[in-house]
């Protein structure tokens, strides 16, 4: 059969421990899923820059488009080993199985209500407001030099995951980590950034995920 992740990791009687292939295992299978989804989402992004390079240098460098995306996918390399070590505790808590990843009806209650919050809050309507304009960031927050490309690839990378960790966690809590699962988040991640308003789907998501923290318990 082939490897998979999520049943080897969830499947451990509790306090069990990982073996360093296994953290390494999960933590690659986090950055796969980054590449996979976010690609789409950072490639205007990555237009914008060469652009923005060819009209204040004169001349295309590619360099600095590589240490951009370097920068973004550090951040959320930085976000993938965040998500391993919760995977981690939470299988060592006995909390994890490989059917379901949250056992207990009351803490994947919990879990939907607070993403659903979130996409009500301040700091996702900033992360969104930042994700839909590439050409104003690089207008606003641009920094010469190599390093200063990576810094700006950080620094998007930031936003990025403040508009997209709801998906992901949900990913986590609920073990839905296909590839239909991954390409409709990605999706649904494009139309909340482009969509006419999307500030309302962003609301209405949030909205569907507290109401269905609140019957889980009843219906678990």
């Amino acid at each position: 059969m082939p490897f998979d992740p999520m049943l080897l990791l969830c499947g451990h009687r509790p306090g069990a421990t990982w073996s360093a292939f296994e953290l390494g295992a999960t933590f690659a299978m986090w950055v796969g899923m980054t590449l996979a989804m976010m690609g789409p989402i950072v490639l205007p992004w990555a237009v914008a820059l060469a652009r923005q390079n060819g009209a204040r240098l004169g001349q295309a460098r590619p360099g600095r488009l590589a240490l951009f995306l370097m920068g973004y996918l550090g951040v959320w390399s930085g976000f993938g080993l965040l998500a391993t070590l919760l995977q981690w505790g939470l299988a060592s808590g006995g909390i994890l199985s490989a059917a379901r990843l949250l056992d207990h009806p009351m803490a994947a209650a919990a879990a939907l209500v607070v993403v659903g919050i979130y996409q009500w809050t301040p700091l996702k309507e900033a992360c969104l407001r930042h994700c839909q304009s590439p050409v104003t960031f690089l207008l606003t927050h641009w920094r010469d030099g190599a390093w200063g490309a990576a810094w700006m690839g950080g620094r998007h990378g930031l936003h990025c995951v403040g508009c997209c960790w709801p998906f992901m966690a949900l990913m986590l809590l609920t073990g839905a980590m296909s590839l239909p699962w991954m390409v409709g988040v990605g999706a649904f991640v494009l139309l909340e950034m482009y969509l006419p308003g999307r500030r309302n789907l962003s609301r209405l998501a949030g909205a569907t995920l507290i109401g269905l923290g609140l019957l889980f318990p009843l219906l678990a």
